[in-house]
């Protein structure tokens, strides 16, 4: 289910430019917080765009923003606690020290600081969440190899000659890639919620460019009045957020059966 949820975003997401009712940039005042209608199903917004066509939109932002991120917090995490694990004292004394430095700072404040240094927009703002994120993966991928080099097979394929690289490339990065595949997937969940964060702060994708995080800030001072566009809004973040939750821990325990005992 979570999975055919995502599939239906990520369509929507593609699609969206195709599939939209009206133009969601187009503004229009004399229908500025006009209510649902069949015309516009949502209302429309304080400029008087569509609020449907604006959610819609809105997806492609926060996926590509959740997709890169992770993706960018997987690489740079698992590329430095590989380095931190197999590279020598120095080298894991440095990545040590450099991931408890950052984890000292709460995720999303060190993104509002790169966000800030780094500029709004889609890019950015993955950037920003991606180097935010990437300490945790760091930090599990140095626990995962040091184990993975106590298993016995490893031990033997090191005792038979086999090279430092080969023994990494052919029998510890299988090992651990079900453990680093759903933390990426766990970084997705958490990058939908950061840069709707850091979209109803302003600090995310910028206007005219619809985010669900923007929508949610835009829409509270009336959502007593129009609450259709902060709930849809905030509505979509939980369900892409819970659906990419529950397809980790689908992938984890179909990958692990002892989960499930």
């Amino acid at each position: 289910m979570s999975a055919a949820v995502l599939l239906a975003l990520a369509a929507v997401a593609v699609a969206a430019p195709l599939i939209v009712p009206h133009d969601p940039a187009a503004v229009d005042l004399a229908r500025a917080w006009a209510p649902p209608s069949p015309a516009h199903w949502l209302g429309c917004d304080a400029l008087g765009r569509d609020v449907v066509s604006r959610l819609l939109l809105g997806a492609r932002a926060s996926l590509l923003v959740a997709a890169a991120a992770a993706v960018l917090a997987t690489l740079l995490g698992v590329a430095l606690g590989i380095v931190g694990s197999l590279a020598g004292r120095w080298a894991e004394a440095v990545v040590g020290h450099a991931v408890d430095v950052a984890l000292a700072f709460p995720k999303l404040v060190l993104a509002l600081v790169l966000v800030a240094l780094l500029g709004p927009g889609v890019p950015a703002t993955a950037a920003a969440i991606g180097l935010a994120s990437w300490p945790d993966v760091a930090r599990l991928t140095r626990a995962l190899v040091a184990a993975a080099h106590r298993e016995p097979y490893v031990r033997a394929a090191a005792a038979c000659g086999a090279g430092r690289r080969y023994v990494l490339w052919r029998h510890v990065l299988p090992h651990i890639r079900a453990a680093l595949l759903a933390r990426a997937g766990a970084l997705a969940a958490q990058a939908v919620l950061a840069e709707a964060a850091l979209g109803f702060l302003g600090l995310g994708v910028q206007d005219p460019l619809p985010s669900w995080g923007g929508m949610i800030r835009d829409g509270l001072p009336v959502i007593a009045a129009r609450p259709a566009m902060a709930l849809a809004a905030s509505l979509a973040v939980f369900t892409t957020a819970l659906a990419v939750n529950l397809l980790v821990d689908g992938v984890r325990d179909a990958a692990d059966p002892q989960r499930m005992r």
